[in-house]
């Protein structure tokens, strides 16, 4: 006895081809076809989203000159008072153990303090404050810097700023020297 064999029809097989291929061709065709959207393809960051990138040029600026605006509301900046006077009366370089001596005279002023402020090649490098010390006649302010704290010997341009309260004086001016 003879088994007879069916033929497969071939058809279901080309026509879910066709139908897979019309598909794709369709799709395709949606994404070719659809209008660019530039809305969709912006830069513009939607709201309420944080930008962990790198900060911009422009973004630093701002961060800067907002820091410098704070402190310059908080701080009272001090005025020039020309009623207060330094005079340097003496100096001596310093040398090896042997420290910057900085010897002032302090007119109008019995409380406060002074500053001094070693500068070399047009930068400060070294500031140091020292007490107005009031004694029955006069006031002074007075300090010695270990030549230690120089960074390197030579001439150094000096200047003694005194302050009083919300005012300072104008600078009275010297040069020293380090020698290590």
């Amino acid at each position: 006895m003879k088994i007879s064999q069916k033929k497969r029809s071939k058809k279901p097989l080309i026509l879910s081809l066709l139908a897979g291929i019309l598909i794709v061709i369709a799709a395709a065709y949606i994404l070719i076809a659809k209008p660019f959207s530039p809305s969709a393809h912006s830069e513009v960051a939607p709201t309420n989203t944080v930008n962990y990138g790198p900060a911009t040029d422009q973004e630093k600026q701002d961060s800067t000159s907002a820091k410098q605006n704070a402190v310059n509301s908080q701080e009272p900046q001090p005025q020039q008072n020309s009623s207060i006077s330094v005079t340097i009366t003496r100096t001596t370089n310093g040398s090896g153990a042997t420290p910057v001596s900085i010897r002032t005279l302090i007119n109008g002023a019995k409380t406060g303090t002074c500053d001094v402020t070693f500068t070399k090649n047009g930068q400060p490098d070294l500031i140091k404050t020292f007490t107005i010390i009031y004694q029955a006649t006069s006031s002074s302010c007075n300090g010695d810097v270990p030549t230690s704290e120089f960074s390197s010997g030579g001439e150094w341009q000096t200047s003694v700023v005194a302050h009083v309260d919300n005012t300072i004086s104008a600078a009275a001016t010297t040069v020293v020297t380090v020698t290590r």
